[in-house]
């Protein structure tokens, strides 16, 4: 009986841990149905009582990466990948655009920036920062670095690519990153 009861003991405690965890990650494929007809692929992000969803590149797979509760997608042809990560870092607006700046240089060494522009998302607009470097004789790799505000945090994105490639796929990746939408899930109220 002891054992029976120490086990439930131990259950409610995991599960009242678990239902503490406002940080939880989970992310998963799936699909949405156009009205014009057909179906696209999606990724889904939940962290916490965030939701986030966002149309997966055109030509890209996906691969979900739990260590920085995002994704990372590669082209199909090795020359590019995009990496979206959900934080709770600066909840509800980004920091100054020159702080932005600062805080994508000191993630890129060695490379200098070409642009900074914001764009419109479903929440408040975000901020990108373009970037370029030579990290060795006759390869340069351009680099678009983005973050995204949501209510409890942030949504970081990183676009890396060869000159070529990048100018190739930046549209394909920024149409994705247009879709990308947070959406505040509330807790289902219990009935009796």
């Amino acid at each position: 009986m002891r054992a029976i009861i120490a086990s439930l003991t131990l259950l409610a405690s995991a599960a009242a841990a678990l239902a503490q965890d406002t940080n939880a990650f989970r992310a998963y494929s799936s699909y949405v149905d156009l009205i014009e007809g057909g179906r696209v692929p999606i990724v889904v992000l939940d962290f916490g009582d965030e939701h986030v969803t966002m149309r997966s590149p055109r030509g890209f797979g996906a691969h979900i990466d739990t260590a920085i509760h995002g994704v990372r997608f590669e082209a199909d042809s090795g020359a590019a990948a995009l990496t979206i990560m959900v934080t709770t870092n600066s909840p509800g607006a980004l920091p100054a655009a020159d702080d932005v700046k600062g805080l994508v240089l000191a993630r890129h060494p060695g490379a200098w920036v070409l642009q900074t522009y914001s764009f419109p998302t479903s929440y408040k607009p975000g901020l990108f920062v373009d970037l370029a470097q030579a990290p060795a004789a006759n390869i340069s790799l351009r680099t678009r670095h983005g973050f995204a505000p949501a209510p409890k945090g942030c949504i970081e994105f990183i676009f890396a690519a060869n000159d070529a490639d990048y100018d190739k796929l930046r549209v394909r990746v920024m149409q994705a990153i247009g879709t990308i939408t947070v959406e505040t899930v509330k807790e289902k109220a219990e009935t009796e």
